[in-house]
């Protein structure tokens, strides 16, 4: 009987591929940071962290948003990436936030992740063109 009730659970709340976006592609962000203050928690936690990688206390929600979203966009996305950050480390992520939010101090770290996430792609892009350009080069000395 454990086991059926087990597998039933599963069963039932197994989460299913679902899309929340009207027929536009607008959608809603539940980013409730400003980019202002994402900057003022930002700079705290520079000034105050104690060693790299490590992240302040005021600072963690904002890190594990960051990190989360990233995950869901590439859990989520079916684009082929596995990794759409791959090569770049959540500090210099963090730092990029942080760079666009205080240009743009009246958005919300919803609009600045997706941007990051735009220059992200653009860097594949670029990268997956030049090693296509290389290759066909290589062909062409042959």
């Amino acid at each position: 009987m454990r086991k059926l009730i087990l597998a039933l659970t599963l069963v039932l709340c197994w989460p299913g591929y679902a899309t929340a976006k009207d027929k536009d592609g607008k959608y809603m962000s539940r980013a409730t940071t400003s980019c202002g203050q994402y900057v003022d928690d930002y700079d705290k936690d520079r000034r105050e962290r104690s060693a790299p990688g490590k992240v302040t206390q005021s600072f963690a929600v904002q890190a594990g948003w960051l990190t989360g979203y990233l995950t869901a966009y590439n859990r989520w996305l079916d684009n082929g990436i596995v990794d759409i950050a791959e090569g770049v480390d959540n500090d210099s992520m963090e730092q990029w936030i942080a760079n666009w939010c205080r240009a743009h101090p009246l958005e919300d770290m919803g609009k600045a992740t997706e941007m990051l996430i735009v220059e992200l792609r653009d860097r594949r892009t670029a990268k997956e063109i030049n090693e296509m350009n290389r290759n066909l080069k290589a062909l062409e000395k042959r």
